[in-house]
């Protein structure tokens, strides 16, 4: 029987982290990240730039 595990981090640069760290062990060929991030332009917010001229 095949045992399984998940680690669950509060966003996806944590769980990347932790993938590198486990690519370094004997569990690296069997990790994987799984998300549920949904990208969504509506969502991101202009950056406003001033422009400052002295």
């Amino acid at each position: 029987s095949a045992d399984m595990a998940i680690l669950v981090t509060e966003n996806i640069y944590d769980a990347c982290h932790y993938f590198r760290l486990f690519q370094n062990t004997i569990f690296g060929r069997f990790c994987g990240v799984i998300t549920s991030y949904e990208p969504n332009h509506n969502l991101i917010e202009a950056d406003q730039v001033s422009a400052t001229v002295e």
